[in-house]
This record gives structure tokens, sequence and C-alpha cells, in this order.
């Protein structure tokens, strides 16, 4: 015959439960967070990858000497082609 179980210990059931649907529900919003994340950030990588692109076409189309260094270390950071033939 199944043991009838106390009104305390269904109430520590439904507790457990609970507990285990809201650990369940967490986990699967930090797992679409965490998607939207990966997104977003590949989204915006391409968007960076894209905006450079433009600029070195831009820079190395013009018929000038363009550099790019640094003001505080005088490092040369980019040049366009027309200074590399010169160098």
């Amino acid at each position: 015959m199944a043991k009838e179980r106390t009104r305390q210990e269904l109430l520590k059931e439904i507790d457990e439960l609970r507990a285990r649907l809201e650990v369940a529900e967490y986990r699967k919003y930090q797992a679409l967070a965490s998607d939207d994340l990966t997104e977003e950030k590949s989204s915006h990588a391409e968007e960076r990858l894209e905006a450079q692109r433009t600029l070195t076409t831009v820079l190395e189309s013009i018929d000038a000497y363009v550099y790019v260094a640094d003001m505080e270390s005088y490092e040369i950071l980019y040049m366009n082609e027309n200074i590399e033939y010169v160098c």
C-alpha cells in the first residue's frame, strides 16, 4: 500500500520542485542572454571590420601622403601606399 504523505512533506516537495524550476528557467534565460551577447558582439565586429575596410579604401585612394601616428610615442600606426613607396 502506498505511503500517505503528510501535508508538510507535500509542501516540502512543492518547494523543491519550484526551486528546480527556477534554476532551470534561470539557466535557460542565461543561455539565451549569452547567445544574444555573442550575436551582438559578432554583429559589432562585422560592422567594425566593414568600417575599417571603407576607411582603408578611402585613405588608399587619396593622392597624398597619409599616415597616422601615436601622439605620445610617435609610433606610426598606419601609412598609405604613397608613403610606403617613398620609405
